[in-house]
């Protein structure tokens, strides 16, 4: 996981479906790398085939067995390349087969070939006996695109389900996608299947939050608030506790503070050991702070750190402020498994005095 949270400026990392097309469409359309290995097709059926099917970028799709005792991923596409699906006459019908307790079909697909983008609209979506679901739409040739042999990228139209905190659902159905050339008996279909691995442990999972002080700087000739962590609060989602030696890691904007500190801790309001800090750095507009926690949080269980952060002498003058954040990172070397909450980092997103939102993840474990 990475602590820590990036300026006030500038643009925010958002995945959109506009942005994956512009990655994907670029100069039509090579597998980038790190793209999911392309698995066995079917057909061409009858004819000699043009079609061409390829997975383009990807992620994991991670759920676990009733008992926490079987993790299962998915290898998930985000994107698929159609080779010649303007080389022949009529449209190309493209099918997903998905399960729709993890995953969700949108009203649109986003389509680009030959420096053109458009959209396909999906059809309702309908229900299988094997439990999956199925939803299709037409790849069609732009009016005033050449005809000539293209590919075309496609950005599936499905999103993921949050699943947590029931990510424990079992092995996801396959996925698969299916297209077709109608009458002219041309098919290819990809298909995706889960790899299950059984774990030594059952995983263990956090959510964390933070309440926040304000202080006054001056941002570029004015002044404006800054925000500075004085409590830290860590829920053990289980099943496993989350483990003694996990670090607690806290981020400001070292212009503005001079030193952090975790001045006491409990565990359901019962005092536990002292924290010592474990590292204490400072790198240009950023100061960390780190800690290892003392003792393990029972799963159920909620861990509350107070903090100090001491500002520096009067009212210093910067371009820009760090946010503060505080984050759970799991120890090193700990090889076992980890839950995706979300909620691993909390990060001050006001300086208006009032409370932030709780658990913004700007990193992942």
């Amino acid at each position: 996981m990475t602590a820590g949270a990036g300026r006030r400026q500038g643009p925010t990392r958002r995945t959109v479906l506009s942005t994956a097309l512009a990655g994907v469409a670029g100069a039509l359309l090579s597998s980038p790398a790190g793209a999911a290995p392309r698995p066995p097709g079917l057909g061409p059926i009858g004819l000699p085939g043009r079609l061409e099917l390829t997975p383009l970028e990807h992620a994991d799709l991670q759920t676990y067995a009733a008992d926490w005792s079987v993790r299962h991923v998915l290898d998930l596409p985000f994107a698929v390349r159609v080779a010649g699906f303007v080389s022949g006459p009529g449209p190309i019908s493209v099918t997903l087969g998905f399960d729709p307790r993890v995953l969700e079909a949108t009203p649109v697909a986003q389509v680009a070939s030959g420096g053109v983008t458009w959209v396909a609209t999906t059809t309702a979506v309908r229900s299988r006996a094997d439990g999956t679901a199925t939803v299709s739409f037409d790849v069609v040739r732009p009016e005033g695109l050449p005809r000539r042999r293209l590919d075309a990228s496609v950005v599936l139209p499905l999103r993921r389900l949050d699943l947590y905190p029931a990510e424990n659902i079992g092995a996801p159905l396959p996925l698969s996608v299916q297209i077709d050339r109608p009458g002219r008996l041309e098919r290819r279909l990809l298909s995706w299947s889960v790899a299950s691995q059984t774990l030594p442990a059952a995983p263990w999972g956090a959510e964390v939050s933070a309440a926040w002080a304000s202080g006054t700087v001056a941002v570029d000739g004015k002044e404006a608030g800054y925000r500075t962590p004085v409590a830290m609060r860590i829920r053990s989602m289980g099943p496993q506790p989350v483990p003694a030696g996990a670090l607690v890691v806290v981020d400001l904007d070292g212009r503005v503070v001079t030193d952090v500190a975790v001045r006491s801790a409990t565990v359901d309001g019962v005092a536990v050991e002292a924290v010592p800090a474990t590292d204490l750095s400072r790198d240009t507009d950023l100061l960390r702070g780190t800690w290892a926690l003392p003792v393990a949080v029972p799963a159920g269980s909620v861990m509350s750190l107070q903090l100090d952060a001491a500002p520096v002498d009067g009212a210093p003058r910067v371009e820009g402020l760090r946010l503060g954040a505080a984050a759970l990172v799991a120890p090193a070397g700990d090889e076992r498994q980890v839950r995706t909450t979300g909620r691993y980092t909390a990060v001050d997103l006001t300086t208006a005095g009032t409370p932030t939102t709780d658990g913004v993840a700007v990193g992942s474990i």
